[in-house]
């Protein structure tokens, strides 16, 4: 063992000179062969990376001992290797192999339990297997955010897993390829991205999910008694007056100058005669869906099912009413426009830690959090600020900036939240207040009151229940008038698709 850890330390330096080739390297494993029972390592690099492996794996071993049978396996250890030239030979291949024991970390504990023993080679090849799984566990995650499937090792997953996994493995990889050939994804440095064709695809997927939920009479109660320019032509006809679309309904027009003359043809027409079509009367409507992304939006799956109706409501704008707009406003501690292109990206806020600064706030008696921060450091980054509290506020002030670049009467605000609000901006700061405060609550109203002197109509869609949601939803209600619906992450698409195509037929303003 030592002459083998000598060789190798020389090939090394050698190697690092420029001087050592492949051919050396075959040379030194005949000279070791007994000493590889496992197989023969193809080539010195994955010889290192194997040795690396099994020095994590003992490491890792000796992490997840005790502190007893830790010190009875490094006294045993310490025995085999008594020899002052073996200890030398080890601490200058443990300095050639620094730079790849780097790259395998130090190697993590594992908990383990139960009574059965195993030998030292039996733990180290189970250590070496949990971490396979470990690896293979973080590629899989990587590959969940977008990462290319094709880093994922099917002959790895299969040894450490079985054939059907790497079945499945391979099933993926054929549809990542074959997405990419549809143009629905493309491959960048770091990641694979939606396109925009991929994120239409969702979209109109998520709209035809929707509707095909709704009941049919659900639909049929959306007609509208106004008649007008613009829409799509009624079987109805009026005589024709100036300033009407001059779209004739030929027949009755003719019809019309024959009662008129009782004469045979040729017939000459004359304004009167002229019968048009009625067609619904329609109207341009600018939208923003406010979305709430605080940290609660991620139980019970919120945040998916609102993430769903935001692509569904796009879905149906841009094809069935492609003069209007729509906007997409997140909101958590801040706010702040929302490209459509990122939204099958976002999550919630996670609620994280408090800076340790902050951390008295909570030792109070009252539990009460109340707590002002500088509003541009917190936005800018240049303070820590946790991100997950609720800032209505925040998301109508950046609607109403959005509706100021609109040219149309009809605005209409969709709020989907699960939550009162527990945070507001006052005087350039941050208020983050928990539980929710009577001044959080009024400033919030304030808001509230500016955008209903706007036009703008609120309608609240309530993912969650208690009191003091109920409390703040019933105060915007009666000042803005908009409408307010207790629904759940299940029915939450119903109810804001019809109540879109209902604000589409009149007039909101």
């Amino acid at each position: 063992m030592r002459q083998m850890i000598e060789d190798l330390n020389e090939l090394l330096e050698r190697r690092a000179a420029g001087e050592a080739d492949d051919q050396d390297f075959q040379e030194f494993i005949e000279r070791h062969r007994d000493l590889f029972p496992d197989g023969m390592p193809s080539s010195l690099d994955e010889f290192l990376e194997q040795m690396a492996r099994q020095m994590e794996a003992m490491q890792s071993l000796l992490n997840s001992m005790s502190e007893d049978m830790r010190q009875v396996l490094q006294d045993l250890l310490q025995g085999q290797f008594d020899d002052a030239g073996m200890q030398q030979a080890l601490a200058e291949l443990m300095q050639h192999l620094q730079q790849t024991m780097q790259q395998h970390g130090l190697g993590d504990p594992f908990p383990f339990q139960g009574e059965d023993s195993l030998s030292l080679q039996e733990a180290l090849r189970l250590i070496e297997r949990l971490q396979g799984l470990e690896n293979l566990e973080d590629t899989l995650e990587r590959v969940l955010w977008g990462g290319d499937p094709n880093q994922i090792d099917e002959q790895h997953v299969q040894e450490l897993m079985d054939d059907a996994t790497a079945s499945q493995v391979q099933a993926l990889k054929d549809m990542a390829e074959r997405l990419e050939e549809q143009g629905y994804i493309r491959k960048t440095d770091e990641r694979m991205e939606l396109t925009a064709r991929g994120v239409r695809k969702i979209a109109q997927r998520a709209m035809m999910d929707i509707f095909s939920t709704l009941r049919r009479d659900q639909l049929g109660r959306h007609r509208q008694s106004r008649r007008g320019a613009g829409g799509e032509r009624l079987g109805e006809t009026k005589p024709y007056a100036f300033g009407d679309a001059f779209d004739l309904d030929l027949p009755r027009t003719v019809m019309n100058a024959v009662m008129r003359t009782s004469t045979a043809p040729p017939l000459k027409l004359v304004p009167q005669d002229f019968e048009t079509y009625q067609t619904e009367s329609t109207s341009r409507c600018a939208t923003v869906l406010l979305l709430d992304m605080s940290g609660s939006m991620e139980r019970l799956n919120r945040f998916t099912a609102a993430k769903r109706v935001a692509l569904a409501l796009d879905a149906m704008i841009r094809t069935q009413f492609p003069r209007d707009t729509l906007s997409i406003v997140g909101f958590y501690t801040y706010a702040q426009e929302i490209d459509l292109q990122d939204l099958p990206y976002l999550s919630p806020k996670p609620f994280g830690f408090f800076p340790y600064m902050y951390s008295d706030m909570f030792h109070n008696p009252m539990g009460y959090l109340d707590l002002q921060l500088d509003a541009a450091d917190a936005i800018s980054g240049r303070i820590d600020v946790p991100q997950a509290f609720t800032n209505i506020q925040a998301g109508l002030m950046v609607a109403e900036r959005i509706f100021a670049r609109q040219h149309t009467p009809n605005k209409q605000i969709i709020l989907i939240t699960d939550g009162e609000p527990t945070a507001h901006l006052r005087d350039g700061k941050i208020c983050l207040e928990y539980p929710p405060s009577q001044r959080t609550l009024l400033e919030t109203l304030k808001e509230v009151k500016r955008c209903t002197r706007q036009g703008i109509t609120i309608n609240t869609f309530m993912l969650g229940q208690d009191y003091y949601m109920e409390r703040f939803v019933d105060e915007l209600t009666s000042i803005n008038r908009g409408r307010t619906f207790l629904t759940s992450p299940e029915t939450i698409g119903d109810y804001i698709l019809v109540d879109y195509l209902n604000h589409r037929r009149k007039k909101i303003a």
